[in-house]
């Protein structure tokens, strides 16, 4: 069986203790120097691109390269996600669904071109109820912060 259609298997650099999820490889991907750029996930989970040789190994010392080239052939995407404090903020995303920019919320600007928030009254800490702005999927965002009023009529 032709190895560029075989599942890569988890490469690890030990030289930069660095760990590197590969993706599938396909002729396709190769350029004239035998080598691709793919989405990899890092040691730490997040997504990066990374320089493969032809047999599926990590080049760069497993060092992430620009996202530039994993775009020309895998674009990212945008999407709202719930962070660690449980409110609502925009992420950019490998198209595999990993988190990129090690973790860090994007401008909500990048999710609302594709995904429009929501505003809605709900019931604050306070007992009152309030405007508040809510991703796609109901969880609310600006850390819990009301809005004015005008957003929710």
């Amino acid at each position: 069986m032709n190895f560029f259609k075989c599942l890569l298997t988890v490469v690890a650099i030990t030289a930069t203790s660095t760990f590197v999820s590969a993706a599938h490889a396909e002729e396709s991907n190769l350029d004239r120097h035998g080598h691709f750029y793919n989405w990899g996930t890092g040691q730490n989970g997040f997504a990066y691109c990374y320089e493969y040789a032809s047999d599926g190994s990590v080049l760069n010392q497993g060092q992430p390269q620009s996202t530039y080239y994993c775009e020309q052939r895998e674009p990212s995407h945008f999407s709202w996600g719930q962070g660690e404090n449980g409110y609502g903020y925009c992420y950019q995303y490998s198209p595999r669904s990993v988190v990129m920019n090690e973790g860090h919320p994007q401008r909500n600007f990048e999710c609302e071109r594709y995904e429009p928030s929501l505003f809605s009254w709900g019931e604050g800490q306070d007992g009152y109820t309030h405007c508040y702005q809510y991703t796609p999927k109901g969880v609310v965002m600006n850390e819990g912060r009301p809005m004015m009023n005008n957003y929710c009529h």
